[in-house]
């Protein structure tokens, strides 16, 4: 499935194609990879430049999760799985994904399990024309028995602007995306497995949204769908892309595909900073002398 957006009444010429896919995902990395293979033939021949997957795309998910307890669960079988499936950055899969973004022309973030020493993360590996371009370890994450976490954001530079990386969860803490921002991100990708459950739609539908608003940078999500193999969690799916002012520009639905924008990037940045929004860089009205308590180690409200 295509989904396209055009914004009009501006030149082409300034426009770049960005997508993000919306992936069934399998406990089978070789069979992760031939989807990835077909999605970027795909995106490549529609001029793509940047191209996002979903969260621990490459091997698959953990499929433990227990939502009375708010954790995953232990289980030989899962950990046996990912120590032997984990991929080391850079290594195979940065080697095949590199090549594809040099033959395409392209970005390509794509989410895995990556093994570096002892340690397995949930990471987001971001590759480009000229090979690897960053990797970032997901910080945000419900006590898990595979992952380890990681400790900070990074901002990397693109031909196309500023890209920050985030993965799910990440988006539900205020201060993810707002750190990006302040380190100059213009465009942050999120690769996730939001899952398909409750009220838990809705809310990535709002912070996928607010996210962009409050910081006024572009937002690629990309989401997986349903169960892999038929187990762990079903996932929202949802792909989207959301632009500086908080607008939906795609949206792929509960249905596998490819959200893809041309959009002004650096355009629209600079326009939902104008007049038609206050005038001013929502950033510059930051008071972080008065913001005590995010300066501090305490932990907030311990709920009743």
């Amino acid at each position: 499935m295509w989904l396209i957006a055009f914004y009009e009444g501006e030149e082409l010429s300034s426009k770049v194609a960005i997508a993000a896919v919306c992936m069934r995902v399998r406990y089978d990395t070789q069979a992760n990879m031939n989807t990835y293979q077909r999605f970027i033939e795909e995106a490549g021949d529609r001029g793509v430049r940047l191209l996002a997957f979903p969260e621990c795309s490459l091997q698959g998910y953990t499929w433990t999760w227990d939502p009375v307890n708010c954790r995953f669960m232990p289980n030989d079988e899962q950990l046996r799985y990912f120590q032997e499936n984990a991929e080391v950055v850079p290594g195979r899969a940065t080697k095949i994904i590199g090549e594809e973004a040099k033959r395409h022309n392209m970005y390509i973030q794509f989410g895995m399990a990556e093994k570096a020493g002892p340690k397995v993360y949930n990471s987001a590996v971001l590759v480009g024309p000229t090979g690897l371009v960053g990797v970032y370890r997901k910080v945000h994450m419900a006590p898990n028995p595979i992952f380890s976490s990681g400790d900070r954001f990074s901002v990397f530079h693109t031909e196309l602007g500023k890209i920050g990386p985030v993965i799910c969860a990440d988006i539900q803490y205020p201060e993810s995306v707002r750190c990006l921002a302040i380190d100059g991100a213009e465009i942050v990708v999120n690769s996730t497995a939001h899952p398909k459950r409750e009220y838990l739609g809705l809310a990535y539908e709002l912070l996928t949204q607010v996210n962009a608003l409050s910081n006024q940078v572009w937002m690629v999500h990309s989401d997986q769908i349903g169960q892999a193999d038929g187990r762990g969690l079903e996932c929202y799916g949802h792909s989207r892309i959301v632009d500086p002012m908080g607008h939906v520009v795609i949206d792929t639905g509960y249905e596998e595909g490819l959200a893809l924008a041309e959009v002004d990037l650096q355009g629209e940045l600079m326009r939902c900073r104008g007049p038609e929004f206050a005038g001013r860089h929502l950033l510059q009205g930051r008071r972080p002398e008065a913001y005590h308590a995010l300066c501090s180690n305490r932990q907030g409200r311990t709920p009743p």
